[in-house]
């Protein structure tokens, strides 16, 4: 099945035997409204993943105020930094139908109440499903288009705009942790998650910025960079090929990309939660570093053993084949 001319972005009428018409590549991509995705994406980063690594402070409270063990608590801050990227192919299947937009504005919503509603608990289950699972919901519906947008809207300059807009995490790691001390300090935990509740809606604003590209832009721009041969329509009919073979590729990518955000998220739930659990037996947090140094240790050896493994395998089949 060929892809229709709209579909290519290209005209077959008459006048493309006398000469072809030029396609004029979309001013937004790797220009123009990029760039206002690439700060959109940036300010999710700082308010999602950089809240997310402030949940430290708010730990302590919630260990002072429910005096629950800290294996117990540290559930609370594992639910919501695993659920964040392990719905993402949920999420991933909400974009399909949606679009970027309303899932990231519907996502900061919920992120929002997620916050808000944390601020009214009583114990540390209330906070299981407010915080952990609404507010973790909520993340990963405004991440995932974060990351999708910026990689739709640039070709050539991908990776300079995928690092721009990870800083954000950096960026929040230290923003997001001064606001939450201060805030606790000076209102309480209760009061400074009401706050930060507030604060999450200006996702609602970054998702408002994820302007949709028409599929003829996303398509006319894929032809412009790599369509040079003389003949037009063979060229077009090539390039409608291409541009399948190209979209089931790009498909399995974020997949795979997902599944590894997956397992390392995860490790990070199993890292905290194991550490909350040491720390109750032992009470000391020495032997939680000893335990992750270690398996960090472990896993180094693995990786610096794994070339010598593979290179043996190729010798012994050589050498059977030899032999027989």
């Amino acid at each position: 099945m060929y892809a229709s001319r709209e579909d290519i972005g290209y005209d077959f009428g008459d006048d493309s035997k006398a000469g072809s018409k030029p396609i004029k590549p979309n001013p937004n991509i790797d220009g123009g409204w990029a760039w206002m995705i690439v700060l959109s994406s940036f300010l999710v980063h700082i308010l999602i993943m950089g809240s997310q690594m402030a949940l430290g402070i708010l730990n302590m409270e919630w260990l002072e105020e429910f005096n629950q063990s800290r294996g117990l608590t540290a559930w609370v801050s594992s639910l919501s930094m695993g659920i964040t990227l392990i719905v993402g192919p949920f999420i991933g299947l909400f974009i399909s139908m949606c679009g970027c937009r309303k899932t990231a504005i519907i996502g900061g919503i919920l992120n929002a109440l997620g916050w808000i509603l944390s601020a009214y608990a009583s114990n540390v289950h209330y906070l299981f499903l407010t915080f952990g699972v609404t507010a973790g919901v909520g993340s990963g519906m405004v991440y995932l288009p974060a990351v999708v947008m910026v990689g739709q809207y640039f070709q050539k300059r991908r990776a300079l705009a995928q690092g721009l807009s990870t800083t954000g995490t950096g960026f929040g790691a230290f923003l997001m942790t001064a606001l939450l001390k201060y805030l606790c300090t000076e209102f309480g935990w209760r009061n400074a998650m009401f706050i930060q509740g507030a604060v999450s809606l200006n996702l609602c604003v970054c998702g408002a910025l994820m302007r949709p590209l028409s599929p003829k832009d996303v398509v006319s721009e894929k032809y412009v960079a790599r369509s040079n041969s003389e003949d037009n329509q063979a060229k077009a009919l090539s390039h409608s090929a291409e541009t399948i073979k190209s979209n089931g590729v790009l498909s399995e990518e974020p997949e795979k990309k997902e599944e590894a955000t997956n397992e390392e998220v995860l490790d990070s739930v199993q890292h905290i939660e194991i550490g909350g659990w040491i720390y109750d037996i032992t009470h000391k947090y020495d032997f939680s570093f000893y335990i992750s140094g270690l398996l960090y240790m472990v896993g180094i050896i693995f990786l610096l053993i794994q070339p010598c493994i593979q290179k043996k395998q190729p010798r012994e089949k050589s050498t059977e084949e030899a032999q027989v």
